[in-house]
């Protein structure tokens, strides 16, 4: 069974615009054009699919948690847990796949303890930072048993790929991927100085973001910043921005298009402020279309896409006053602008489907000659 083509890619919700989403979506779509069959399994309450999903590729959704809830107590909680690792073995022994793809830590923990990989190969695919994986006592010792077990831990970056050898030999690096950008009118007016695209929270730092505007604006008065997200955090955005009577300086856009092409070629630069990231994508969107990218410079993630001085800049992380002194004499400079801008569509370049899909065969056929299982 294991020589089967067929592709499961567990994952959480993926009902929201965010990178991670896309990542799933848009990988699930790749394999399928590449000739594999492919399942997404949504392991969560939540069964809808914000970006398109190819056409013969099912969407099969099964609200399992594993224990990790507020619900109950911590027996009723051991029994969930029990409960759904039977579940999740049954739903898989029905897909039957040659791989199963885990994209959350206790989604891959808990196919090691079912018994999966006696008739699959168990991958896990990591795209949250490891600084940001709080688990109690329970969930690190069955962590740190099950990921010793895993045929591969593949990882975003080094600096990631580094922690998780610590725990498994084969811990790979494969980025994610962009597509070519949709084609429009390259000579679009620029409204914006700057733009972000966020998520409105704490671990992307949108209160970083709302220090480094005040600190932009109080010198620079003229500029224009446009912000396109959705978050908890979301109305303690539009709170400064009234506070501030920033309304016609920060301009908040809801996150409800799938296609940004035209928001970025209205700007100038992209601005980051997450305290934590793994392989942002939307840095990549945004270097795609020529934007110089700006970021605070976390343990991971904007490092390995942001080459400071070449197709951007990367500040202390974490402090506003350098980014938005960065920002603001970046902007003082339009001939290193349009610098920075061929290069960053040249950085983007090197992150197609084609490449990164190639990494992902290798992977595959290592484990087996055929790749199709013929």
């Amino acid at each position: 069974m294991k020589n089967s083509n067929h592709i499961v890619i567990a994952c959480s919700y993926l009902h929201v615009p965010g990178g991670y989403e896309k990542a799933m979506i848009t990988t699930a779509n790749l394999f399928s054009r590449k000739g594999w069959r492919v399942t997404l399994l949504v392991l969560d309450q939540y069964p809808g699919t914000y970006y398109p999903v190819d056409k013969g590729i099912p969407v099969v959704q099964e609200y399992l948690d594993f224990g990790i809830t507020g619900k109950g107590n911590i027996i009723s909680r051991k029994l969930r847990f029990i409960n759904h690792l039977r579940q999740l073995k049954k739903t898989l022994q029905s897909l039957a796949p040659g791989y199963l793809i885990c994209s959350e830590y206790h989604f891959a923990t808990a196919a090691v303890l079912c018994g999966a990989g006696k008739f699959t190969t168990i991958i896990s695919w990591e795209h949250h930072h490891y600084g940001t994986q709080i688990r109690n006592r329970f969930w690190e010792l069955l962590f740190q048993y099950a990921y010793r077990k895993l045929d591969a831990v593949v990882c975003l970056n080094p600096d990631e790929q580094n922690y998780y050898r610590s725990i498994n030999k084969n811990a790979v690096v494969i980025p994610n991927f962009i597509e070519a950008p949709v084609a429009g009118n390259m000579a679009i007016q620029q409204h914006f100085d700057i733009i972000s695209v966020t998520r409105f929270n704490r671990i992307k730092g949108i209160d970083l973001l709302m220090r480094t505007a005040k600190l932009v604006f109080s010198k620079k008065p003229d500029l224009r910043w446009k912000l396109i997200g959705y978050g908890e955090q979301k109305e303690e955005l539009l709170a400064f921005i009234q506070k501030e009577g920033l309304q016609e300086k920060l301009i908040y856009q809801p996150a409800d298009k799938q296609e940004l092409s035209e928001e970025y070629r209205a700007a100038r630069l992209f601005v980051m402020t997450s305290r934590n990231e793994c392989f942002p994508l939307v840095l990549l969107e945004a270097m795609s279309h020529g934007l110089p990218c700006l970021s605070f410079d976390c343990d991971t993630g904007p490092r390995h896409i942001i080459r400071s001085g070449y197709n951007g800049l990367l500040t202390t992380a974490e402090q506003p006053e350098p980014l938005a002194n960065a920002i603001l004499e970046l902007l003082d400079q339009p001939a290193l602008i349009q610098q920075m801008s061929d290069h960053a569509r040249t950085t983007a370049a090197s992150f197609t489907p084609d490449v990164v899909y190639k990494k992902w065969e290798a992977l595959f056929l290592s484990y087996q000659q055929d790749p199709l299982g013929g």
